[in-house]
């Protein structure tokens, strides 16, 4: 019994060190980029006037997969001394019919979660990033009534709503 004992102290005194070791070395990189001079920024197509301003803004940051009628987006960046920067990236666009199929490469479609149907869990998501991030859905070429269908990759989603052809991607990296 209390050898058994002392395992079990020395598997929790190793779990508290592997959790001290992790919280030292994410502390350790973020004082390092603040140290360095490298703040969290955001880049945001909030005050655009047209599309090509919007674009302008988005371009250095993030590639798009191709052309847009239309795009909404908000992207938080922070920035890393050591390795690479970590982005929440949301991104609202319209696309062409034809250009559908290029923002899904390597995305695979996720059913429902929790017994919920696509469309409503697709619609729930949708609200709730969008929410989140704080972009400003108010123009008519936003309008949706069609059932999203949700694809994942990664940490990444999209959800497409096809007959429109507005897609949200969510990319955390």
């Amino acid at each position: 019994m209390n050898v058994q004992h002392q395992r079990t102290d020395k598997k929790r005194q190793m779990a508290l060190w592997v959790i001290f070791i992790l919280m030292l070395t994410s502390a350790a990189i973020l004082i390092g980029g603040f140290l360095h001079g490298l703040k969290p920024y955001t880049i945001s197509s909030m005050g655009a006037l047209t599309l090509d301003e919007k674009l302008q803004r988005i371009d250095p940051h993030y590639k798009l997969p191709s052309k847009v009628d239309d795009i909404e987006y908000y992207c938080e960046v922070y920035p890393s001394s050591i390795g690479p920067s970590h982005h929440r990236d949301v991104i609202v666009a319209k696309v062409a019919p034809e250009d559908v199929e290029k923002w899904l490469v390597n995305y695979y479609h996720v059913e429902a979660y929790d017994g919920e149907t696509e469309a409503s869990d697709g619609r729930r998501l949708f609200e709730t990033i969008v929410q989140s991030s704080g972009i400003a859905l108010e123009k008519n070429i936003w309008k949706h009534s069609s059932e999203p269908k949700v694809y994942a990759f990664n940490s990444n989603d999209i959800i497409v709503f096809l007959p429109e052809c507005i897609l949200l991607l969510q990319c955390l990296k």
